[in-house]
C-alpha cells in the first residue's frame, strides 16, 4: 500500500503503515474536543470485490510504475 499512502487524505487511517483504529479514534476524539460533531466510518472490506475495471486499470499502471 506504500505506492498510494501518498494519495490518501491525512486523516484516513485504515490499512496504512504506522496507523491503527486506536490512532483513529484518539483522532476523533481530538475533533470532539475541538467541537466537530459528526464522525464518519467507511467499510470498504468487500469493496474490490465489485470494483470496476477502469479503477484496477489505474491501480495496474500506479503499480508498474
Amino acid at each position: 500500500m506504500a505506492i498510494f499512502d501518498g494519495g490518501f487524505y491525512e486523516h484516513s487511517f485504515g490499512f496504512r503503515l504506522g496507523r491503527s483504529a486506536h490512532d483513529a479514534v484518539k483522532a476523533s476524539q481530538g475533533f470532539i474536543s475541538e467541537g466537530c460533531t459528526t464522525a464518519i466510518d467507511i467499510d470498504l472490506a468487500k469493496y474490490f470485490d465489485t470494483v470496476n475495471e477502469k479503477l484496477m486499470a489505474f491501480v495496474a499502471r500506479e503499480v508498474e510504475a
